[in-house]
């Protein structure tokens, strides 16, 4: 009995740890991510200190927009904001794509289907990433050469927007991609192991209760 209390303590204690290093290792990305925005790294762990409950309570990830909006009151810009948590979710999502498709790879087993969704996910936006500058200049000047009306604004507009939201994008991510995927790897891979030593743990302990 004292060593199966010992193994479930160790497995709780290994549960913590592991929670506590996770969120490090995506504080320090999302830090990351906010580098340029002038909002400092006291003001930083405040904000991510206080976000981290309601993303852990609110399902689907809907508590990023909680943590968007935070940010957003703290740097003054809404939008930049959004984009950067969005960002940071990519950056995630793409981590967590390589280390299933090398776990799949060495286990030989079949690819779940959510696995295939992220990554028709990912290969789209990166495509739609490289295309817009040439959409833009396309129909921006084809708008712009057309006579004046309504409708025609309207669409300059949106661009315009659109285009605020690239150089958002492109500034956010320069000199900067490789060293916050390299985070998010080491990150999933340290909560993908944990939880695999704790069902190790699990798995002896029942084995020893049926003995």
């Amino acid at each position: 009995k004292n060593l199966l209390f010992v193994k479930n303590a160790w497995a709780v204690i290994t549960l913590i740890v592991t929670g506590i290093l996770v969120n490090i290792l995506k504080g320090i990305r999302l830090y990351g991510v906010l580098y340029g925005t002038k909002i400092s790294l006291q003001e930083h762990v405040r904000q991510y200190c206080k976000t981290v409950p309601v993303s852990m309570i609110i399902p689907l990830k809907a508590g990023d927009i909680f943590r968007a909006y935070c940010y957003g009151y703290r740097i003054q810009n809404c939008l930049k904001a959004f984009i950067i948590i969005l960002l940071d979710r990519f950056i995630d999502t793409l981590a967590l794509v390589t280390i299933t498709f090398f776990i799949i790879l060495t286990e030989h087993e079949k690819a779940p289907l959510l696995f295939y969704l992220l990554l028709i996910f990912l290969m789209l936006f990166i495509i739609c990433y490289y295309m817009f500058p040439g959409l833009y200049s396309y129909w921006n000047d084809y708008f712009i050469r057309n006579q004046a009306s309504v409708r025609r604004n309207s669409f300059l507009k949106l661009l315009n927007r659109c285009h605020v939201i690239y150089a958002e994008i492109s500034e956010l991510i320069k000199g900067r991609c490789l060293f916050l995927y390299c985070i998010s790897v080491v990150a999933w891979g340290v909560e993908i192991g944990g939880m695999v030593y704790i069902k190790d743990i699990l798995q002896e302990d029942v084995s020893m209760r049926m003995i």
